[in-house]
């Protein structure tokens, strides 16, 4: 090692020993706090209760449904503003139709500097809530998350993985290129996938159009997904149905790609499949 590499090593070193011993500890990794368990709600309580560290990047994904009889108060809210916020959001009695326009939503929006998180929305029997939510936290947070009132309902997990971006590249040559999105059990990985940001794409070899469609795999499934700062979603797809999503001109060496997160009230994987135009 040169003289010149060992300085800058040490104080790389040197850096990281100083951030530890500010703060005690070192920034939190980035983290997606998955609440939907119970997915369905049937007694009154406490969904999640829990603090949230400092100087965390962190991205809440929730999905429940109201099984109560009544209509019941909802409430999802954090104790500190947090920066770089971002939300999606909605409540409707097909819980598909919540999650795809939540993600909707989510894809549409451009982080704010610093906001509140505070849901309150009285909840139908039946329906639906889905929401993403994603921040910055500057203090310990407290999250608190439930139905009504009540203790800590049997059961309640949040689950958690450092697991927010997820990205399949192909090259695309003469043959079509498919790459299958979400829906992976592996360890480390929220079941389903649900909350994460994925982006599936290919790097031409050719200049040409390529046709860019999709086929769910799980189920039936309404995708929603951006392209070139466009966010769009298609009607409900029944599973193995091939949908046709865009097409783009594109020069050899260029990318082709689309960003997607899974969404609540529906299965997984999706096929995305991209093909030069005959």
């Amino acid at each position: 090692m040169s003289l010149l590499s060992g300085i800058v090593a040490l104080k790389a070193v040197l850096g990281l020993v100083f951030s530890f011993l500010v703060s005690g500890n070192p920034d939190p990794v980035p983290t997606l706090y998955f609440l939907n368990k119970p997915e369905s709600i049937r007694t009154l309580g406490v969904v999640a209760d829990q603090v949230i560290p400092a100087n965390q990047k962190a991205r809440f994904f929730l999905h429940h449904v109201n099984r109560t009889k009544n209509p019941q108060m909802f409430v999802f809210e954090l104790n500190q503003p947090m920066k770089n916020v971002r939300i999606g959001i909605r409540a409707d009695r097909y819980p598909g139709i919540a999650g795809a326009a939540a993600a909707e939503q989510f894809l549409k929006s451009t982080p704010k500097s610093r906001g509140t998180i505070k849901l309150k929305i009285m909840l139908k029997p039946s329906h639906t809530v889905s929401a993403i939510y994603e921040g910055v936290t500057e203090v310990n947070t407290r999250m608190l998350c439930k139905l009504g009132d009540g203790p800590l309902i049997p059961g309640a997990v949040v689950a958690t993985t450092t697991n927010l971006l997820e990205e399949k590249w192909g090259v695309l040559k003469n043959e079509p290129v498919t790459i299958s999105m979400a829906g992976d059990n592996s360890p480390g990985h929220i079941k389903g996938d649900y909350g994460t940001t994925h982006y599936a794409g290919i790097t031409a070899t050719k200049d040409g159009t390529v046709d860019v469609s999709m086929m769910p795999k799980g189920g039936h499934l309404i995708f929603v997904w951006k392209n070139n700062g466009q966010v769009r979603r298609t009607p409900l797809t029944w599973q193995y149905k091939t949908v046709h999503l865009f097409r783009m001109k594109v020069k050899a060496g260029q990318k082709v790609f689309l960003e997607m997160i899974p969404t609540g009230g529906f299965p997984y994987p999706v096929e995305i499949r991209f093909a030069y135009r005959s």
